[in-house]
């Protein structure tokens, strides 16, 4: 008995190419040029020392359609902490089913089936503010037909500047090369290096990504991602471009205080096989909570200055979680146009809460309409904790109107 099988319909024609697909939208929209972003759980896939730029407890999950009719499910989760360095792991299922086996005379003779499954656990660690080193602990286990085996494996990274706006990672994927026996035949995982660099630019709302990837004894796989922030706190837009693909995505986000959750979306084209294979299409949930951020709950949201009655004031509770102490802040107040009307700011620890009066620096009410806040918190290691939402509606006038005029007799 003969068995056919076309390998890079699952593989990519590279033993372990599931850690080369991509996991999530939000990565894969930016043609998988991550290895310089970091900041959320993905970098555990890509550079586990970009987890050095975590802030907040990250989780994901996702699902995509692979060329062939395979499937891959994702599931990540990553938490920073004060002392000790940032903590990932990973979950990947990667399966094809409905292969046939043939006869020597080409008739089929029974089905079977491809499985992966995949652990990776990331670690990360700061050394100084502008540099940190990271490390993955990875296993996977596959089954081929009747065929399977383990292997075990280990990347490792460094990332530099992982606050600034931007920054220059570089990991070695399969340092520690797992290798799988199937039967006869022992897949190798190449040694990959992967050097990626992003620039933040536009008050941070556009993302700038460059990878390149060398697989050993493989072909060079330069990586191109943009993503642009379109309508702040709400809706993302990404493309990219690789070695083999054009993706495009987009996510809608909704922050609320100290928890964020979205939904994002890639869709990728191949362009190596002009086009001739079907798009595929990634789905995926996260969600941000806890960690370190900084935001305040304003009441009321609609307010009428009066500076004679000093108890007519927007009450400001301001929430901060730094992961050092505060050396410095800063609040302003903008409206419409974005234009500063006041600024409150110190050194040390903000107080846990202000007023405002309706006043602008110089001590006029404010005009009305809608207004909104940015605050800026600066901690002892120069990290920097920034956002800035809605704040409060100033009416003074009232709504138009007739005025009945009775004669007197």
């Amino acid at each position: 008995m003969v068995i056919i099988l076309i390998i890079s319909i699952f593989n990519g024609g590279m033993p372990g190419a599931v850690f080369n697909y991509g996991i999530y939208p939000r990565s894969m929209g930016m043609g998988k040029a991550f290895a310089g972003v970091g900041g959320d759980v993905e970098a555990g896939y890509y550079n586990p020392a970009g987890l050095v730029a975590l802030r907040s407890n990250d989780l994901r999950a996702a699902h995509q359609t692979l060329y062939g009719g395979a499937r891959l499910e994702y599931l990540g989760y990553s938490f920073p902490t004060r002392r000790y360095g940032s903590f990932a792991f990973t979950v990947i299922n990667h399966a094809l089913e409905g292969f046939y086996s043939f006869d020597e005379n080409l008739q089929r003779y029974s089905s079977f089936s491809f499985s992966e499954n995949c652990l990776i656990f990331s670690y990360s660690l700061p050394i100084g503010p502008i540099f940190g080193v990271g490390a993955n602990l990875k296993g996977i286990s596959s089954k081929l037909a009747q065929y399977s085996d383990v292997g075990i494996g280990g990347d490792f990274g460094f990332f530099l500047f992982p606050h600034q706006p931007y920054s220059v990672g570089f990991a070695v994927q399969n340092v520690v090369p797992p290798s799988l026996k199937f039967n006869e035949e022992t897949d190798v995982f190449p040694i990959t290096f992967r050097l990626g660099g992003s620039s933040k630019l536009y008050q941070d709302r556009i993302l700038l990504a460059l990878d390149l990837a060398q697989p050993l004894e493989y072909e060079l796989n330069p990586h191109l991602g943009l993503e642009f922030v379109a309508i702040p706190r709400t809706l993302i837009l990404r493309a990219g471009v690789d070695g083999n693909e054009l993706s495009f995505g987009g996510g809608f986000k909704r922050t609320l205080g100290h928890l964020s959750f979205g939904i994002d979306y890639a869709m990728l084209l191949h362009h190596s096989f002009n086009y001739q294979l079907g798009n595929t299409h990634k789905f995926g949930l996260y969600l941000e909570f806890g960690g370190y951020r900084v935001w305040i709950e304003s009441k009321p949201k609609t307010f009428s200055p009066s500076p004679t009655q000093k108890d007519n004031v927007v009450w400001l509770d301001l929430h901060v979680h730094a992961k050092h102490p505060v050396k410095r802040w800063q609040l302003l107040v903008k409206n419409s146009l974005g234009e500063v009307v006041r600024t409150f700011s110190s050194w040390g620890d903000p107080p846990k809460r202000l007023t405002w009066d309706g006043l602008d620096d110089v001590g006029r009410v404010v005009a009305d309409g809608d207004y909104y806040y940015e605050i800026v918190v600066i901690d002892e290691k120069n990290d920097v904790l920034k956002y800035d939402d809605f704040l409060t509606a100033i009416r003074t006038i009232g709504p138009a109107g007739e005025l009945e005029v009775i004669p007197q007799k």
